[in-house]
């Protein structure tokens, strides 16, 4: 498995997602990893019908995502996350990752509004910057056509 695209974005799988991103790396699988999500049918449900036909989507959670990202298979990835967490969790256990897409992160208490469709909590700078410190390229941008934004200068 190679992975292609990751993406923070606490709505999950969306229009910008399905129409723009996914087509822009040709990705043929989209792995939702979310603990919470993962143990969730009815929402899992109705993310696994918002797929395009002719794309996998897997839902995990983070430890289950570890080990189906071992494997050596054709399948070309597209992360997506709500947090930074899960995807700092994943360079721990060898993944391959070198940039981080941030979408959007809704305001939740305690958190800071960083920019107009990103709010973030003190763990999510702590991760933000751990995953910085290991080289991860973190950028803000709803859709490939807006001009990237580094996240670490707003943080």
């Amino acid at each position: 498995m190679e992975i292609l695209f990751t993406r923070i974005d606490d709505r999950l799988v969306h229009g910008q997602v399905t129409t723009t991103w996914l087509r822009q790396y040709r990705c043929n699988s989209i792995f939702i990893i979310d603990d919470e999500v993962a143990v969730d049918s009815l929402l899992k449900k109705i993310l696994k019908a918002t797929a395009p036909q002719d794309v996998k989507m897997v839902i995990l959670d983070t430890k289950k995502a570890i080990e189906m990202l071992k494997d050596n298979g054709e399948e070309k990835i597209f992360i997506i996350t709500k947090r930074p967490r899960p995807i700092l969790k994943l360079l721990e256990n060898g993944m391959k990752i070198d940039s981080v897409n941030i979408g959007g992160m809704q305001p939740k208490p305690g958190s800071k509004k960083i920019s107009k469709a990103v709010s973030v909590t003190k763990e999510d700078i702590d991760d933000f910057k751990k995953l910085a410190e290991k080289g991860i390229e973190l950028e803000i941008r709803m859709v490939p056509t807006d001009s990237r934004i580094d996240l670490i200068k707003l943080i």
